[in-house]
């Protein structure tokens, strides 16, 4: 072998141990930015979510329509306006119903007078009986008694009928009284008006929709469930309703599953519940959009951690965590209880105090032993440390 050559392989002999060794100062490691939180003890839900979004509704909805036919007069409640019971919404045009009910109380009073006039012969008729009577076998002649007798049946009966003519003039006050009133279109209960769907100078006519009415208080929430979750959820479970435009989420209960899996989707048929909201934000509106958990299991005082930590490995299986040990990403198979959208139980792999990785800052993949640099979440959750206080305990049993 030529020197030359020899030297050229001492050199890279040497060379190449040197490089491997410098390399950490002439190339440093970039670390990745990571945010962490520590594991604690706390309450875990074993959690059900809909698989798509709920409604929220009213278990009093009405579509209050006209009864009779007219144009309408005026409108007097906007849209979103709260009513009570009772309270009119709408006038129609009530001219010709006015004067039928002036024509009916002008019936009943000439039949009231006319009543008046039966008592009176009623009377005359009967003081005349009582005096024949009286007199019967002394100067009365039989054909006179029984036309005083003949006349005081008549005025019975005239009597009667007068009677039954003021009942019946009643009775047309009273229809015309009726008529009167749904010429106002009232809310059947108290509630707030949803859509007005008459303006004013509308001819509406009988059955024709004038507007919508729910009730405020009466206000619930509609998901599906997923029909292989279906059996865990029971009425009386406590569950978290997310309503749309609305940061901070609600608390619920269950108060029915319905019986009836929906069969219009073959490939994710699902079932509903009902679930009643414990509170109401003020703007709440009816038909926005609410995503519900239900709690099917709570345990209150176990070790978790964030369930954002928690991966799974796609080839074994595993479940596992990256845990910071000193500026270092370890990974830490672990054994899971229950599970929830916030937080996982951890049955076994880790220690209370530990830190582990919730997210990366990067669009990196986290590898084990990857140096990394912990930032603090912000806004800081119950689980999560500040940067400064990661302190790494030392390896999990």
């Amino acid at each position: 072998m030529r020197p030359r050559t020899v030297a050229i392989l001492a050199l890279v002999a040497v060379a190449g141990p040197a490089a491997y060794l410098l390399k950490p100062r002439l190339f440093p490691e970039e670390a990745v930015s990571v945010r962490v939180a520590r594991v604690e003890r706390g309450e875990v839900r074993e959690t059900v979510a809909s698989p798509s979004a709920g409604t929220v509704v009213s278990r009093r909805e009405a579509l209050v329509a006209a009864e009779c036919s007219a144009r309408v007069k005026a409108v007097l409640v906007r849209e979103g306006a709260a009513v009570g019971a009772g309270d009119d919404v709408i006038l129609l045009e009530a001219d010709d119903a006015q004067v039928e009910l002036d024509a009916a109380e002008a019936a009943l009073a000439a039949r009231k007078v006319a009543h008046e006039e039966a008592e009176a012969k009623d009377r005359k008729a009967k003081e005349d009986l009582d005096r024949i009577e009286q007199m019967a076998g002394r100067l009365v002649r039989e054909e006179e008694a029984s036309t005083v007798r003949t006349a005081r049946e008549v005025a019975a009966l005239e009597l009667k009928r007068a009677e039954l003519l003021v009942r019946e003039a009643e009775v047309a006050k009273a229809r015309a009284r009726v008529t009167l009133a749904r010429r106002r279109v009232r809310a059947p209960f108290a509630g707030i008006v949803r859509r007005l769907a008459v303006e004013q100078g509308e001819h509406v006519v009988p059955g024709g929709g004038c507007f919508e009415l729910y009730d405020a208080q009466a206000v619930f929430v509609r998901a599906p469930i997923d029909e292989v979750d279906l059996p865990r959820v029971e009425e009386g479970d406590a569950c978290v309703v997310r309503l749309a435009g609305f940061e901070r989420t609600v608390e619920g209960r269950v108060r029915k599953v319905l019986p009836a899996v929906k069969t219009e989707q073959q490939l994710n048929r699902t079932g509903e519940v009902e679930v009643d909201l414990l509170e109401r934000p003020a703007s709440l509106r009816l038909g926005v959009s609410a995503d519900i958990e239900v709690a099917t299991e709570v345990r209150p005082d176990v070790l978790r951690v964030p369930a954002v930590a928690v991966h799974e490995d796609r080839a074994t299986g595993a479940r596992y965590v990256h845990v910071v040990e000193g500026e270092r990403a370890a990974r830490r198979d672990v054994a899971l209880g229950a599970s929830g959208w916030d937080f996982a139980e951890v049955a076994s792999g880790l220690r209370a105090g530990e830190v582990v990785v919730v997210a990366v800052e990067a669009d990196t993949a986290l590898v084990a032993g990857a140096r990394v640099r912990a930032q603090p979440e912000a806004p800081r959750p119950e689980a999560v440390v500040e940067a400064d206080e990661v302190r790494s305990p030392g390896p999990g049993p």
